[in-house]
């Protein structure tokens, strides 16, 4: 039963929109659905309220990852299958969040969340690719692509050098192929070259 509450909380807690909430507390009359992207992760936060809004929109998105996380492992002890079932329903409550039509964002920090706790290394190279691409490209989605492809490739690097981890290389796959599917416009705009910089 507790797994089960733990699992719908996680849910619940990833679908909070706090994209639209930042930008609707900066600005009543703004909508984040509406400007740019649509989309309401960091990136297009940053559209509507700089550098230290999307700061913010992506730490609060990471939260939504590494706190059900945390709980399930580390505070509940569940088993690592069930631990990572929560971390899916994280994820999926920031994809499609109950609280607005399930319109959610892209996964990326959420996910990110996730392995700030269950795999730190992983996370820390993800993002030091994602500055990299980013600083060098100005693309956000692309820098968020190659990011996921580095922390799958640790995550995989790592299960077969200690031969472990598997649910956690599992919920690494699953992971990435969602993060694919809703790059999927951004991966087509960016081989037609007409992708937006962020």
């Amino acid at each position: 039963m507790e797994e089960i509450i733990v699992i719908i909380l996680a849910y619940l807690f990833g679908s909070i929109p706090f994209g639209y909430l930042l930008v609707k507390l900066s600005d009543s009359d703004k909508d984040i659905r509406e400007i740019g992207s649509g989309n309401m992760g960091a990136t297009n936060v940053k559209r509507a309220l700089g550098w230290t809004g999307a700061l913010i929109i992506f730490l609060l998105d990471m939260l939504k990852g590494a706190i059900p996380i945390w709980l399930a492992r580390d505070v509940f002890h569940f088993n690592p299958w069930i631990v990572v079932i929560v971390g899916i329903f994280a994820i999926g409550g920031h994809l499609f969040p109950v609280f607005l039509s399930f319109h959610g964002g892209k996964g990326v920090s959420t996910a990110g969340g996730t392995f700030l706790v269950l795999n730190p290394i992983a996370l820390v190279g993800a993002i030091i690719v994602w500055a990299i691409i980013y600083g060098v490209t100005k693309y956000s989605s692309l820098g968020s692509l190659l990011a996921a492809a580095t922390l799958t490739t640790i995550q995989i690097s790592n299960s077969v050098a200690w031969g472990d981890n598997l649910s956690v290389t599992v919920f690494t796959i699953i992971t990435i192929l969602v993060i694919l599917y809703k790059h999927w416009e951004n991966i087509e705009r960016l081989l037609k070259g007409q992708e937006k910089k962020a």
